[in-house]
């Protein structure tokens, strides 16, 4: 009897295509979500985190919502597939690092600052920290498998 779950149903191209729908989408949705609220929400929830000198926060702050819409937008469509999925697993390194630590040292984090003040998600953080670790190994393996990278823009124009 044949396996369910065998190697060539993991790399079919759908099940590639559904993953960059995901892990892009989620990033996309969260940098959108964060743009459209008031800034200064997402650096308080920056700043809970204890990691950063508060000088920095808003710079920290712009490249970070800037790289999850632009990367996000990069998987999801497919577009510098590789560059893009790379960034987003280096984003989701940091993240959990991040969760990690204040996890460690009893941190309060009233909001884990995903989907900013926009979305109340009410997670606690180790269902970030879940969540996260599901992403990261989703954008790995398709960093590390995808090599055919079908349904995307860069095949169509390569």
């Amino acid at each position: 009897m044949k396996r369910l779950l065998n190697k060539d149903h993991l790399t079919h191209p759908f099940v590639f295509l559904f993953c960059r729908v995901v892990v892009g989408g989620v990033f996309l949705f969260f940098g959108v979500a964060k743009a459209i609220e008031p800034q200064q929400s997402f650096y308080a929830s920056i700043r809970a985190y204890e990691m950063l000198p508060d000088v920095i926060v808003p710079t920290f702050a712009t490249v970070i919502l800037v790289a999850e819409i632009v990367f996000g937008l990069g998987v999801l469509l497919g577009f510098y597939a590789r560059v893009s999925n790379w960034a987003l697993v280096i984003l989701l390194a940091m993240f959990i690092i991040a969760i990690a630590q204040a996890m460690i040292r009893g941190l309060y984090l009233p909001d884990c600052g995903c989907s900013g003040s926009f979305i109340q998600m009410g997670e606690t953080p180790r269902e970030v920290l879940s969540r996260d670790l599901l992403l990261l190994g989703c954008a790995l393996w398709l960093s590390i498998k995808d090599k055919a990278r079908r349904y995307s823009l860069d095949s169509v124009l390569s």
